[in-house]
Formats: structure tokens, C-alpha cells, sequence
């Protein structure tokens, strides 16, 4: 297999003058074997991450066959070296991106107890080799035999600071593995094994991308890794200004241009309070303000009181991710809390609507097999590898055409969370649950009821399920 050289080190390692600068180098035909992105602006990373992407993997049927995404946390630089060795499968080369590699030192190792949790979800997911592996890092010894004196008295250290439902996977473990060949231990430590086999050349076909949530900032590191590709630190698109206006302010106006919304001035200093100038919270906390306003075009500040955390009161989106994580004293504080804000109950209950609404087509999409590959509890990054945008047309056919009222044309955020909180309910209960809201949304217009009242009765069904409710004898004035 061909080698390439090392790349020619930036003049500027890391600078970047915007989000097309390395995806544009690669559509000219200057890709790099190895590129690292890092920052603590998690959306700039995440979208560096995507052009990057779509300009090495272009979107086709093989890019699946070709792209790899690893979590550097439990992946050995041994891992990386055979996946970078095979060849790509009908396409020019092959891409393996590794979240937050371990190899490069930045994050605190693991507890104990938290590698034994990485092998068990490794042991759940199929994948015993890699389960065994990260056993033998959870016991802080080379591999041997789990029979053998020294394994089996590290096992019962590991025991008693193991939480209960671990405590059976241990006392499995030789049984388990018994047929799996014990994990080599090569020498050096992974950082020295990475970059040995890197700085022998690079395999031709394959594109290494290491993506780094935080600063990288030992310069000796800094210098091997921009010997071998490129540097990409999106924090530094964040230092630029144009126009007298900082990068913050020009990325929430073009949002609010693509939404067709404006944000009054006093509004918009309020907003970048409460949100601290993170992008990824500006996204997070712009979408729940877009949706609190609905057909509005003006957000004013008493919109982003409403809808725009700032961690010292509720919100009502505090209130539905509450609902939707079925924790009813949360949601019940929650409620009093926006209420005694002044909040209006139809406001209020117009959001619930939403969120059920968007559950329940999450919920219906899974059970129906239109969307597969998602998990509970997935990680956010994961569910935009593996699940959106990778639904076909049959899914899309299922649900409105309105953008507002379809899960899949939602912002990628709130599409992972709909489908993430859905999984804390049934389908039957979440149409039962939207039954339920229209028959509240009736008795809310009709005049001379307690909304309070309503609103609360409401929210113990969404929570414990209408039989529980009517099995203690509640019944809202």
C-alpha cells in the first residue's frame, strides 16, 4: 500500500478564516491524511466536522461502506492502524474520524468503575474483543487468564466499588469471555504507539480525522500533529469581526433572517446573557425561542424571559423536557414556577401539544420501522452520524408537510431530543396523551375554569398515565 509524506506544517497552525477553508482545499484536490479539529465551540466543531466530511465522503450509496466514526475514549491506536490498512470499498479513500481520542491526552482517564461500564455496553453491543479489552483496562493489569489468582483478585477489588447491576457482569466475565483471545498489550504508552505508526507515512487511501472537544495546548503536541496534516482550531473564527459586529451577534442574525424573525435590541442583549455566547447553546436556546413565538415574527424580551434559561428560574421548556422525562415533581415545580411568572396557560399548553406531537411521530417512526439505528440515551453526535437525514422517503411520506408540525423538519437538536424523549413513552400513550390535551385545550377556552388546576391535572396524565391519575380520585375544578 502506498505512503504519502508528511504534510508541509500551516504557517498559521490552527487558524482558520471560515468554515470552508479546509473543505474547499479538498474539492481542489488538497486532501491531507491526517486533519485535527478542536475548539470548545462544540457547533462550530460539529459543522467543521460535517463540510469536512461531505467534501472527503461525498453522500452516496458507499459512503456508509467508508466512513468510520470511533470513540477515542475506548478505541486503541491499534484499532485505528487496521482500519486505516484496509482498503476503501468503491470509493477514492476511506475516512475514520475519532471523537476526542484518548492518545492525545486532553481528558482525565476513567474511573475504574467507568471502564467497567464501557466494557459491559461493549459486551451489549456484540462486541466481546473490545469488551475484554476494556475489562483488563477497568483491573489496571496486562491481560492474563480470569481464572488466574491475579485477575481474579482484582475482580474482587473492583467489587466493592462496583455499583449492584455490575456485580453479575463480573461474576460472568470467565465464563463470558472463555473463548476470546486475550487482547494484546503492546509496549509504550498509546500516544508514542499512535504516533509512531502515523510518522512512518500515513496509508494513501485513508484520511485520519481526530476531533477534539476542548483547547489543545502542549505545543510539542501541537507540533508532531501539524507535521502530519492539518490543524483546526474553530475557536479562532469566533475572534473575527466584520463590519464592527462580532462573529455571536452575525451568526444569530443570519438565524433569525433563515427563520424570518427579528429580535429587538433589548431582547437580543438579554439572549446573549443568558446564553454566555455559546454556539451551541445559541443554537439550542434560539430554537426554543423560534418555537415559543411560533407564527410571531418579533421576539421580544419577555419571549426570551419565557423561553430562555439563564439557570436561575423555569422555563417552559424546563417544564416539558420535565413532562418528557416523566419526573412529576420536577414538572409540577416547573409549572407553579412559570404560572406565578405570569406565563398564559394557553401559551403554556400550546407547547405541550408540540412536544407530544413530535414524540408521538418519533415514537410511531421507530415502531413502524421507517427509522432504525437509534438507541436510548444516545449521545447527540452519534444520532447525527446514524439516524438523521438517513431516513427515506417512506418516513418523510408518514408525517405533515408543514415544517412546524413534522419531527423530521425540525432543527437537528430538536429532532434528537423528540426522539430521544420519546423513548420514555409508548405510542398508545402519547396519542392518548394528545386526547388528552385537546380535551384540556376545550375546557381552557370555554371561560370560568382554573387553569391552574387544569393545566396541573394535565400534567400528572402526560406523567403517570391517565389509569393512574383516575385511580386516585383527581378531577381539576
Amino acid at each position: 500500500m502506498g505512503r504519502r509524506p508528511a504534510n508541509v506544517p500551516q504557517e498559521t497552525p490552527g487558524a482558520l478564516k471560515s468554515l470552508q477553508d479546509l473543505p474547499r482545499a479538498v474539492k481542489k484536490g488538497e486532501a491531507r491524511p491526517l486533519y485535527t479539529l478542536y475548539g470548545d465551540e462544540t457547533y462550530l466543531l460539529e459543522r467543521l466536522q460535517k463540510e469536512l466530511l461531505d467534501a472527503l465522503l461525498p453522500k452516496g450509496a458507499m459512503r456508509d461502506f467508508n466512513l468510520d466514526s470511533l470513540d477515542g475514549d475506548v478505541t486503541t491506536p491499534e484499532e485505528i492502524t487496521a482500519l486505516a490498512e484496509t482498503m476503501p470499498m468503491g470509493a477514492d479513500r476511506r475516512v475514520i474520524v475519532v471523537k476526542d481520542p484518548s492518545f492525545l491526552g486532553q481528558k482525565k482517564e476513567p474511573t475504574a468503575v467507568e471502564r467497567l461500564q464501557q466494557s459491559s455496553d461493549a459486551r451489549d453491543a456484540g462486541n466481546l474483543s473490545r469488551a475484554l479489552y476494556l475489562l483488563f483496562r477497568a483491573l489496571d493489569i496486562n491481560p492474563a487468564p480470569l481464572t488466574s489468582p491475579e485477575t481474579q483478585s482484582k475482580i474482587a477489588e473492583l467489587k466493592e466499588s462496583a455499583p449492584s447491576e455490575l456485580l453479575q457482569y463480573l461474576d460472568d466475565a470467565p465464563a463470558l469471555f472463555e473463548s476470546v483471545s486475550l487482547p494484546e498489550s503492546p509496549p509504550g504508552n498509546e500516544s508514542d504507539r499512535f504516533f509512531e505508526w502515523a510518522e512512518r507515512g500515513l496509508p494513501a487511501t485513508t484520511v485520519i480525522v481526530l476531533v477534539q472537544h476542548g483547547a489543545l495546548t502542549q505545543k510539542r503536541l501541537l507540533t508532531r500533529l501539524e507535521g502530519l496534516g492539518v490543524l483546526a482550531n474553530v475557536d479562532t473564527l469566533k475572534a473575527q469581526t466584520r463590519g464592527g459586529r462580532d462573529p455571536v451577534d452575525l451568526f444569530i442574525d443570519k438565524q433569525l433572517k433563515d427563520a424570518g424573525k427579528r429580535m429587538d435590541g433589548d431582547a437580543l442583549r438579554l439572549f446573549r446573557e443568558r446564553t454566555k455566547d455559546d454556539l451551541q447553546t445559541v443554537v439550542d436556546e434560539l430554537e426554543k425561542a423560534l418555537a415559543y413565538v411560533g407564527d410571531r415574527e418579533a421576539i421580544r424580551v419577555s419571549d426570551v424571559v419565557a423561553a430562555v434559561s439563564d439557570g436561575s428560574t423555569s422555563t417552559v421548556f424546563n417544564l416539558t423536557d420535565a413532562i418528557s422525562a416523566r419526573n412529576l415533581s420536577g414538572a409540577l415545580a416547573c409549572l407553579h414556577s412559570v404560572l406565578e411568572q405570569g406565563e398564559p396557560a394557553l401559551r403554556v399548553h400550546a407547547l405541550f401539544v408540540r412536544q407530544v406531537r413530535l414524540m408521538a411521530q418519533a415514537r410511531l417512526l421507530q415502531d413502524e420501522g421507517h427509522i432504525t439505528g437509534f438507541q436510548r440515551n444516545m449521545p447527540y453526535q452519534t444520532f447525527m452520524n446514524l439516524v438523521y437525514r438517513k431516513w427515506d422517503d417512506s418516513a418523510m411520506a408518514k408525517l405533515p408537510e408543514n415544517k412546524a408540525l413534522n419531527v423530521l423538519k425540525q432543527a437537528p437538536y430538536a429532532a434528537y431530543l423528540a426522539f430521544r424523549q420519546s423513548a420514555n413513552f409508548t405510542l398508545p400513550e402519547l396519542l392518548r396523551g394528545y386526547d388528552l390535551l385537546l380535551a384540556a385545550d376545550e375546557r381552557l377556552k370555554s371561560g370560568g375554569a382554573n387553569e391552574s388546576a387544569i393545566l396541573q391535572e394535565t400534567v400528572i396524565q402526560l406523567v403517570v398515565g391517565e389509569r393512574k391519575w383516575s385511580a386516585i380520585g383527581g378531577r381539576a375544578s
